[in-house]
């Protein structure tokens, strides 16, 4: 009797604490979008990309283990999964542009008054990206399109508004640059264009100064 008494103070003081533990809730996200091998930042989402995603739960500075809880995703306000222990989810995009993808993880009965928490992030949702480098051969570096490889692009080349070759992988060219003259502008342009996905295309500009 005397641990039965015991026992039940145990709880009764236990519960109190725990639901005055300070508990912090984050989503984490990366978007499985093509980058250069040298890209170490992170891979922003853009539309239709695939995204995935991880929950993670700590008490008191320490992760919490949620493989015993009931985990729920919302997407846009709606469930898409749902799981014990699902504290990593992914998805793909819907079809619609849009600017942000709003996400909401709850962990059902977190809370010992039966209360679930609930977590949520908006994640924005960004356009493809070229760029060129300054040297010769002029190096295009392609990030987040929804591609596998370089291949899957159409490069588009133009040097001093005339457009001078085209050509799916072609993320480079070698300038002609016999009758430069030192102080000359020239003018760089390209576009990439996903084959599968005309709409993901981006444009970059740029001139240099001879």
């Amino acid at each position: 009797m005397r641990k039965l008494i015991i026992s039940l103070i145990l709880v009764v003081t236990l519960l109190p604490s725990l639901a005055l533990a300070l508990t912090e809730s984050y989503i984490h996200y990366e978007a499985e979008v093509f980058t250069p091998s040298s890209f170490t930042g992170k891979k922003k989402v853009v539309n239709n990309s695939r995204v995935n995603l991880l929950l993670q739960v700590f008490r008191d500075n320490r992760l919490v283990n949620l493989s015993d809880y009931y985990i729920q995703w919302n997407l846009e306000g709606k469930a898409f999964l749902g799981a014990i222990g699902l504290d990593t989810a992914s998805f793909s995009g819907p079809g619609l542009t849009r600017s942000s993808y709003e996400i909401e993880a709850v962990i059902r009965g977190y809370y010992p008054d039966g209360k679930n928490l609930k977590t949520s992030i908006s994640i924005p949702v960004f356009t493809p990206l070229v760029t060129l480098s300054l040297d010769n051969p002029v190096k295009a570096s392609v990030y987040f399109y929804n591609i596998k490889s370089i291949e899957d692009l159409i490069f588009s080349w133009k040097a001093k508004g005339k457009e001078i070759v085209k050509g799916s992988g072609l993320d480079f060219i070698l300038l002609n640059r016999t009758d430069d003259k030192t102080g000359d502008i020239l003018e760089i342009e390209v576009q990439a264009k996903n084959i599968d996905n005309p709409v993901e295309t981006s444009r970059f500009f740029r001139s240099i100064h001879l």
